[in-house]
């Protein structure tokens, strides 16, 4: 009987980047068992390749090392394990930099560009894995039955027949939260014909909806658990998301027109298929690769990084009307630019 112990320390995105390899190496372990941050068991829960999740909670990193080390040992006592792997490090540490990270903090823009150039984050993973059959595949989220009955019911009750278009304000890197909802959704696209949105992670509770524009149409699923959100994001025509941890989940869907508003990076290095547009940013400092917000150049009124403000509303709004003309062969919706 063969098990594994995995470590990866990493964000909800940086753990669903290691799905295609986790398929894998389900077929040659018996048992997989993850030692990672809350973030991982978030993201992996429910995807049917982790068997028991270890999970270090906010006090753990008050620990020492040797504290760490005790920790460890005993959350792992009753665990039988041959082999381990640890994921910690391929993302981001190597392609992409916090701007304390010492090793690269000397590194040029040019410089860390070209170190990423073609790289995929969902392969590097599954490099470091040693999974090859594993390289070039989508994540597969392990969508159950009961969970594929519930998606078609919500579709039935809430969405039906209309254009669904989905929107991420923003994941762990708040700090670019893309500010022009309002002009790009709330004013102008919801005026078309057969409209919904739905709206993902408004975690502050930051969006204020106006009741007389949206009639009805607009559909807040902030407050639901992170799995289900990215299944009913495989209900949306189009999906709009700076670099979050759905956007990345929802790689998993072909079907699901995705529009990455990309800032820190070059936007490929997260997307598995040609039905992902990214735009971006206007500025010269992006793509920065460094994901932390310290030292970004801000916004002299909205007071976030500038350079997810330079991806303009019109442009955004016609990217959208794009995929919309697609679906309804036509060129007539109301309201396209007001």
């Amino acid at each position: 009987m063969l098990n594994l112990m995995i470590t990866h320390n990493g964000a909800i995105g940086d753990n669903l980047f290691t799905l295609p390899a986790l398929r894998e190496l389900k077929n040659r372990y018996e048992k997989i068992y993850l030692s990672c941050a809350p973030q991982g068991k978030t993201a992996l829960d429910g995807c049917g390749v982790i068997d028991k999740f270890i999970v270090k909670d906010t006090e753990y990193g008050k620990l020492s090392l040797q504290e760490r080390a005790i920790w460890l040992l005993e959350q792992t006592k009753d665990i039988d394990f041959n082999n381990r792997l640890n994921f910690h490090g391929v993302i981001p540490a190597r392609l992409m930099y916090h701007s304390e990270d010492k090793e690269h903090a000397g590194l040029t823009q040019q410089e860390k560009i070209d170190r990423a150039r073609g790289k995929n984050f969902f392969d590097e993973m599954s490099i470091r894995a040693a999974t090859p059959g594993a390289i070039g595949k989508r994540p597969d989220l392990g969508i159950t039955e009961k969970e594929q009955l519930l998606l078609e019911a919500y579709k039935k009750a809430y969405l039906q027949d209309n254009f669904v278009i989905g929107w991420q304000w923003h994941g762990s890197g708040s700090h670019k939260m893309y500010p022009f909802f309002n002009e790009v959704i709330q004013y102008n696209v919801l005026h078309w014909r057969d409209t919904v949105c739905l709206g993902f992670g408004d975690v502050g509770g930051k969006i204020k909806w106006d009741e007389w524009y949206h009639r009805g149409k607009f559909i807040n699923i902030t407050g639901s658990t992170f799995r289900w959100s990215l299944l009913l994001s495989s209900l949306c025509n189009v999906l709009i998301s700076p670099e979050t941890g759905i956007f990345v989940g929802a790689q998993a869907f072909p079907h699901v027109v995705k529009i990455l508003l990309a800032t820190h990076t070059t936007g490929e290095h997260i997307c598995c298929g040609s039905e992902n547009i990214i735009l971006h940013p206007t500025c010269a400092c992006a793509p920065c690769y460094i994901i932390a917000p310290t030292g970004c150049e801000l916004h002299p009124e909205l007071k976030i990084p500038i350079c997810i403000t330079t991806i303009q509303p019109a442009l955004v709004i016609e990217t959208i009307y794009n995929v919309y003309k697609q679906r309804y062969n036509t060129s007539q919706a109301q309201g396209l630019f007001l």
